[in-house]
């Protein structure tokens, strides 16, 4: 089971590029001046006095400004590579911290680098089985690895939740 935490919220500029990470707290009363739109909600509701009033606590909100963010480049580590995948096998999804590997979608014999875009973490079993093949070669689904987006890889962040990740996977 996913430990996310929804007490936290993705801030995009006008843009919708990823800016920061906000308390969703923050996040509802920036929207609630109109300031910022909600895109996304998390499934959990504040815990409001009135118990027939329902407000979900936002994920995602986009601002009507646009703020010119500092792009701040991500070096391409193994460590890194198990984070933004969140310890998850590509190919059977298997999630295990203790059984995790890297696997070059195209392999290191045939040319592919140490990069964000060409390495995904594996369980043993499916990086054994995959050995020195392509992704055509071994007949899978190709899992398409991206390059994270620096907020993307805070220490206390926790799971990223699904919303996200097509804001801060490129």
């Amino acid at each position: 089971m996913k430990n996310i935490n929804y007490r936290k919220c993705l801030e995009l500029n006008s843009a919708y590029m990823p800016t920061k990470i906000i308390d969703s707290d923050r996040a509802y009363i920036v929207s609630l001046k109109g300031n910022a739109d909600i895109i996304h909600t998390h499934p959990e509701t504040f815990g409001l006095v009135n118990p027939e009033l329902e407000v979900f606590r936002p994920s995602v909100i986009r601002t009507k400004k646009y703020f010119n963010g500092h792009f701040h480049s991500v070096k391409y580590s193994k460590d890194l590579v198990f984070k933004r995948d969140d310890y998850t096998c590509a190919y059977c999804g298997k999630r295990d911290r203790k059984d995790c590997t890297i696997d070059h979608v195209m392999p290191q014999s045939k040319g592919g680098k140490d990069s964000f875009e060409n390495c995904v973490t594996s369980c043993k079993k499916c990086n054994q089985e995959k050995d020195d093949l392509t992704i055509k070669e071994w007949g899978r689904e190709h899992p398409n690895p991206k390059r994270p987006h620096y907020l993307l890889l805070l220490n206390n962040l926790g799971t990223i939740p699904d919303e996200w990740k097509k804001y801060l996977l490129w």
